[in-house]
């Protein structure tokens, strides 16, 4: 709406989203806020899982219209469940994104906390996360990072308008890809003193020889991939736990739906 504020808009958007659809069982941050490597002037892009009062007939994914900023994604509880078990890079991620400590407030010093709300399940789905931590994740991270889209339109010279973009999200994704392969939780969120975050920041703002920062990242990506061959992995996670914590999304749904 006019004049609205990015923060007041996903209030807005929360407040249908249970209206319409369902208890909302998270609502994060996501794009370049969630890592903490944003301008000041970037999207807040929110991503929203609920559990659906009808999960036949509830639309399992729903995404802005054209145009409308900052962008968001809506996921049905079970699509959200089907896409960890896929691997799914940023749905594993969200499962890390840091908690504010009970009884305070959440953390101000890289901006604001990535979790804008979230119920009883996102807790039990947390306890488990590291089931979800597995091979196929971090090739996803490989193809995301090295890809058409990624380094090798760098490495052709395509898409040069976007090369400082490209560099910058495959550092970070191939950091993420090693923590992953050595056995460390991710660290999603880079704190606004690291060097990390400098380096990075520096890639998008495009100080730096591109082909100096291309040998980089590439070298990079072969330590993901020799680190991936002698981790202990699992291929992919299994999926008995998915039907447990989706029984308990149902439970708490109809339970918090009788309240109204």
């Amino acid at each position: 709406m006019p004049g609205e504020s990015e923060p007041h808009f996903h209030q807005r958007l929360l407040s249908e989203v249970e209206r319409r659809l369902g208890p909302i069982v998270v609502a994060c941050l996501c794009g370049s806020r969630r890592y903490n490597l944003h301008f000041k002037n970037s999207d807040r892009d929110l991503l929203v899982v609920f559990a659906a009062r009808d999960p036949e007939e509830a639309p399992a994914v729903i995404k802005n219209p054209p145009g409308l900023h900052p962008d968001y994604t809506l996921l049905e509880a079970g699509r959200f469940m089907h896409m960890l078990l896929e691997g799914d890079p940023r749905m594993v991620e969200s499962l890390f994104l840091e908690q504010s400590t009970a009884g305070l407030p959440p953390r101000r010093d890289d901006d604001q906390c990535s979790i804008l709300k979230s119920g009883s399940p996102w807790q039990s789905v947390i306890q488990m996360r590291e089931h979800f931590v597995c091979q196929t994740m971090v090739n996803k991270y490989l193809r995301d990072a090295t890809g058409r889209n990624g380094l090798a339109a760098v490495r052709k010279g395509a898409k040069k308008d976007r090369h400082c973009k490209i560099l910058y999200i495959a550092f970070r994704t191939l950091a993420n890809a090693l923590q992953a392969c050595r056995g460390e939780a991710l660290r999603v969120r880079r704190h606004s003193d690291s060097e990390e975050r400098a380096f990075i920041m520096a890639v998008r703002r495009g100080e730096g020889n591109h082909i100096e920062l291309l040998a980089k990242a590439e070298a990079l990506a072969e330590d993901v991939r020799k680190a991936l061959q002698a981790s202990a992995l699992a291929e992919a996670p299994a999926p008995d736990a998915a039907s447990a914590w989706l029984a308990e999304v149902r439970d708490w749904c109809t339970k918090a739906c009788s309240k109204y």
